[in-house]
């Protein structure tokens, strides 16, 4: 195993320096720049570490961060890629996919720039390190300063962008809340992450969390082309549960510390919307009698 990046100072390696390449580092897998890594680990704190995850960087000098390409089987004319990232300090594992494949019955070619996060994996043990892995080394300090530092930063989706949201929303929510839709709707929108395909909304006012999540990128025309990948509703007070455990074999539940997350990512670093009030639906006129 080679270590290809040693980065102490994260800062100077966010902006492209302290980078240090093997003569193949020209087609290395770009989940391996220090500044996209960088960004994976932002991700990571701000949607799943905790108070005793950051408290066991302290006891290390540096993170040490590897990864490596993974070859699963795909289908005919598929050709995305894979990647894992390992993080045993603190007991991650992190898989990738970069996109490319087409969709035939649709004729809809699905592709992401980069990898981006498709799963996060909180391990009981120390993992041990592929042959073959790549490293990439995190001063401990300076990475959590790179985390304090950039904790309220964000970045929001266009108005064209809200606009195909709107509109999804309102194609896929259950038939169930369009009964309610009366008066003003409050909404908050967490920011978007450049690693990842999942965007996040609370509707306060139907106490409701809403998912977009696609293999393509949310900005693309694809995305929001595709009829079959929609948007996922979860109630707060019909689907969040303590473990999924207790649903196995269902996705159509969040556990309570998830629902937390998603809360705290909209209201506290997310954009709030406030929508015009929606008029009453007129009532039907009575039947005449037989």
């Amino acid at each position: 195993m080679k270590q290809i990046l040693l980065c102490l100072l994260l800062g100077v390696a966010l902006a492209g320096g302290c980078v240090s390449r093997p003569p193949s580092a020209a087609t290395q897998p770009t989940a391996m720049e220090t500044a996209y890594m960088g960004e994976i680990l932002r991700h990571l704190y701000r949607w799943h570490m905790d108070e005793t995850m950051l408290g066991n960087l302290d006891d290390f000098a540096t993170l040490d961060v590897w990864g490596r390409e993974l070859h699963p089987p795909l289908d005919a004319g598929d050709q995305s890629k894979f990647y894992e990232v390992l993080i045993p300090d603190l007991l991650y594992r992190v898989q990738m996919k970069q996109a490319d494949y087409t969709i035939p019955e649709l004729g809809l070619r699905v592709t992401n720039h980069n990898y981006k996060v498709v799963a996060v994996e909180r391990l009981e043990a120390r993992p041990r390190i592929p042959a073959g892995a790549e490293q990439i080394v995190f001063g401990r300090q300076q990475l959590k300063d790179y985390f304090f530092n950039t904790r309220n930063e964000a970045t929001f989706p266009s108005e064209a962008l809200l606009d195909r949201m709107a509109a999804a929303v309102k194609a896929e929510l259950p038939a169930a809340a369009h009964s309610t839709l009366h008066g003003a709707q409050t909404l908050y929108l967490a920011p978007i992450s450049p690693v990842s395909n999942d965007l996040w909304l609370f509707w306060e006012t139907q106490r409701m969390l809403i998912k977009f999540s696609s293999d393509a990128d949310l900005k693309s025309e694809t995305y929001w082309n595709n009829k079959k990948l929609g948007v996922r509703f979860y109630d707060l007070d019909k689907n969040v549960v303590v473990a999924l455990a207790e649903v196995a074999g269902s996705n159509a539940f969040v556990t309570r510390d998830w629902a937390a997350r998603v809360l705290f990512n909209c209201m506290v670093h997310g954009k709030k919307i406030v929508l015009d009030a929606v008029p009453p639906a007129e009532p039907r006129p009575a039947q005449p009698s037989h």
